[in-house]
Parts: structure tokens; C-alpha cells; sequence
């Protein structure tokens, strides 16, 4: 994340049960902040995570396959009722900007100023590798979620400025309708 800036997020999982028997390789799953991109792109930007991870790896790990995610084009459907003192197109790429930055955040990195403001020692900020662009705090890197709850996307458009009330919300994707949960594939 530090070296290569088109990655917004980045995940590695072991891979437990491999044909061969091998211990130590890792998925590597990948959000780039490149929209639309083409395939060579997509190609440089693996290499570069090969690069940076053959430099920074432990002794007997390696990678079994790296995986740039798809975006997934999700519809937010439902009846959203103002207050009528915010213009509705604030309110819209505010509920976009929300819902987006719950479900699939981007890495923060901060200053060593800011993290002493907040009350971390220097323990905690310095817990970790030496980074260039500053400090990214552990309790902020999340899992990559494997499903979407609806109730969660309500509280988090309720929670937007200018909104009173959320009706009949519901997810679409591929076709279907979703009123409880989004599984992510």
C-alpha cells in the first residue's frame, strides 16, 4: 500500500490446501483506485506487487496467485425522504460517499502529529514497518467483507445529513433484489 499508489486496499490469504502439498503461499487480493482499467495496467500493477512482495517477504512464502477484484455495480434502490434544506444532489453523493467508505475502505495513512493528537503512543504508532507516507493504524484495516447487510446500508443513510426517513431500501445487483443481505461472490 505505501509503495504502489493505484492500490486503494489489498488482502492475503493463506492458501490452507494446496495439490502439491506447499505451506507458506498466499492469495493476494487486490482494490486498485484504477476505474475502467485495461489489461495492461492491471498487468503492471501485478508486477509491481510482485516486485515489492519479493522484497519484503519472509523466507519460505511466495505467492500462489495475485487477483484484481472486479468492481461490483450495486444499486441502492429505495424511498429517502429530506428535510428539504439540503440540495438532493449533496444528499445522493453523500449517501454514495457513506456507503461506499463502510463497505470498501480505502487505507488511511496519518502523521505522526495526528496520532499523538489522538492519544497513541509511541509504541503503538511505531508497531510495524517503516513506511514512507506515514502511519496506518491496525484497528483501521478491516477484512474484505463477504457480504453486504441491508440494515447496516440503512443506518448508514440514515446517518447522512439532510435525510429523515429510509423506506423499502433494498439492494440490486445482477438482476436480483436483495432485502436482507448481499452475499459478495
Amino acid at each position: 500500500l505505501d509503495e504502489i499508489p493505484e492500490l486503494k486496499n489489498i488482502w492475503f490469504e493463506p492458501v490452507l490446501h494446496h495439490d502439491a502439498g506447499f505451506n507458506g503461499l498466499y492469495r493476494i487480493l487486490v482494490d486498485t483506485s484504477l476505474i475502467n482499467a485495461s489489461q495492461k495496467e492491471e498487468e503492471e500493477v501485478i508486477h509491481k506487487i510482485e516486485h515489492v512482495y519479493s522484497r519484503y517477504r519472509n523466507i519460505c512464502e511466495d505467492v500462489f496467485e495475485i487477483k484484481i477484484l472486479e468492481q461490483l455495480p450495486i444499486t441502492i434502490c429505495g424511498d429517502i425522504e429530506t428535510d428539504g434544506l439540503v440540495e438532493l444532489a449533496e444528499i445522493m453523493a453523500n449517501i454514495y460517499f457513506i456507503v461506499e467508505q463502510n463497505i470498501n475502505p480505502e487505507v488511511q495513512f496519518h502523521a505522526l502529529s495526528e496520532l499523538i493528537e489522538k492519544g497513541k503512543n509511541y509504541d503503538e504508532i511505531f508497531d510495524g514497518p517503516s513506511l514512507k507516507h506515514g502511519f496506518i493504524q491496525s484497528d483501521e484495516l478491516i477484512a474484505q467483507p463477504d457480504s453486504i447487510v441491508v440494515s447496516d446500508v440503512v443506518k448508514l443513510v440514515m446517518q447522512v445529513d439532510g435525510v429523515v426517513s429510509v423506506k423499502n431500501l433494498h439492494l440490486e445487483w445482477n438482476g436480483a433484489q436483495y432485502y436482507n443481505q448481499l452475499n459478495i461472490p
